[in-house]
């Protein structure tokens, strides 16, 4: 991966075609087009959860040309009590430990899954608000994934134009 420039006037972290650096805060706010030292192109979207009866299950999502791969970051409880703080940049740093690895051991933890994208049949992106988190649920021909991001601003627009570049399947914004 090339140089940052910081002085890019995108206020992000980016070199001079547009990839943002995995190891800056910008990676937790956009999707990045990352390529791998082993050759692969990822879509890496970080800072997504899945809502459980107790608890936040945090998970990286890495999108490849024949897969995607839902990596187990983290879990917190819903009660603020018990809430752990900083549990997106731990999911963050596993994200950028998981880019250069092969798509067969990406959903080698206990509670990372993967389907293929021929199987995915819609992928619908809400945009947060005041109100309501930003959330994208994945379509596929056997089951609803639903996840949500913690950061009300995430640039879903910029990850519903990444998906439909990167796949042949249906990308809905609302």
């Amino acid at each position: 991966m090339s140089g940052a420039d910081p002085n890019d006037g995108t206020g992000r972290d980016s070199d001079v075609d547009g990839n943002v650096d995995p190891a800056s805060d910008a990676a937790r706010t956009a999707p990045l087009v990352v390529e791998t030292e082993t050759g692969g192109r990822w879509i890496w979207a970080s800072g997504w959860y899945r809502v459980r009866p107790r608890i936040f299950v945090q998970h990286e999502l890495f999108f490849d040309e024949e897969r995607l791969s839902c990596v187990y970051a983290d879990q917190s409880y819903k009660s603020y009590l018990l809430r752990r703080d900083g549990r997106d940049r731990e999911a963050a740093r596993i994200g950028r430990a998981y880019l250069d690895r092969p798509p067969a051991e990406m959903i080698d933890r206990e509670r990372s899954f993967g389907f293929p994208i021929e199987d995915v049949r819609e992928i619908r992106i809400r945009s947060g608000s005041l109100l309501f988190k930003p959330k994208l649920v994945i379509e596929t021909t056997d089951r609803s994934v639903e996840f949500y991001h913690g950061r009300r601003s995430q640039d879903t627009a910029a990850l519903a134009e990444t998906l439909r570049t990167q796949y042949d399947v249906d990308v809905v914004e609302k």
